[in-house]
């Protein structure tokens, strides 16, 4: 965020090689949460389908298991 500031500060334009490497940052930044954001997602999906294969109603377990082999390409 110092960055940024500083770009808006000093009045960088793009080219400016704070800019850029502020720009840099600030896309280093937005691809890292998507991908924690995207792997929070994925389990939070196994957790849910653990939990409905071990649901004690068996017609809810079996369809977990079932989509877990469908999911493992078994």
């Amino acid at each position: 965020m110092y960055g940024i500031w500083t770009c808006v500060r000093k009045g960088a334009v793009p080219g400016d090689p704070l800019w850029v490497v502020t720009m840099m940052l600030a896309v280093v930044c937005v691809v890292s949460l998507a991908v924690r954001i995207v792997s929070i997602v994925q389990e939070r999906a196994r957790l849910r389908l653990a939990r409905q294969m071990l649901s004690s109603d068996p017609e809810v377990a079996e369809a977990g298991r079932e989509a877990f082999r469908n999911q493992a390409g078994y």
